[in-house]
């Protein structure tokens, strides 16, 4: 007598929100895979198995880890300073700025991709920690740009303790967080009715 066939699961698809929401955090964090997989519904199998078949930039080929790119962006300009009266300041200047305005963009994006709790703290802190160094970059832009407005204190624009502004901006990037959850229970309630006794 023959044996039956054991039965085959139906392969499993997934919308292009899912994908493209899963290389974003898959490639542009440093989110555990483990993470983005309980976010996600799938095991860290398939999402291993995702990042091959779409041709994600696999985590095990990075490059070695390098300066962030809004720090080498910061110290750019901390270089370009001592310059800022020669003729090449307001091309430096522009050329920094647009790198920033790249910078924030990403910053943007990847804002509302938090996974889990630990995990939005974790981004919190970085994103904080970027948008910090990011805006001393843009300080010192300025500075570049009108180098005799800057005369007195090179650290007139700067905030007077780093730190304490970048844990005052990550607990405000948390409340934000926050707030967008709790919107988004509460249209999520709305739109279920009242509830029925």
């Amino acid at each position: 007598m023959e044996k039956p066939n054991p039965p085959t699961r139906p392969t499993r698809t997934y919308t292009p929100e899912l994908l493209a929401h899963a290389k974003l955090r898959y490639e542009d964090t440093d989110e555990t895979q483990d993470s983005i997989a309980a976010d996600l519904g799938v095991s860290r199998r398939t999402l291993g198995n995702l990042a091959k078949k779409h041709g994600w930039a696999l985590r095990k080929d990075r490059p070695p880890r390098d300066l962030p790119q809004a720090l080498k962006l910061e110290i750019e300009a901390t270089k370009a300073l001592p310059n800022a009266a020669s003729p090449d300041a307001p091309s430096v200047a522009d050329r920094l700025e647009a790198a920033v305005e790249k910078e924030l963009r990403k910053v943007e994006s990847l804002r509302s991709q938090f996974g889990n709790s630990a995990q939005r703290s974790i981004e919190a802190e970085r994103i904080a920690r970027t948008l910090a160094t990011l805006t001393e970059t843009l300080f010192k832009v300025r500075r570049l740009r009108n180098p005799a407005n800057s005369v007195a204190s090179d650290d007139d624009d700067l905030p007077s303790d780093p730190d304490a502004f970048r844990h005052a901006l990550a607990y405000r990037i948390e409340a934000f967080v926050r707030s967008r959850r709790e919107l988004a229970g509460a249209e999520a309630a709305a739109d279920a009715g009242p509830a029925q006794s």
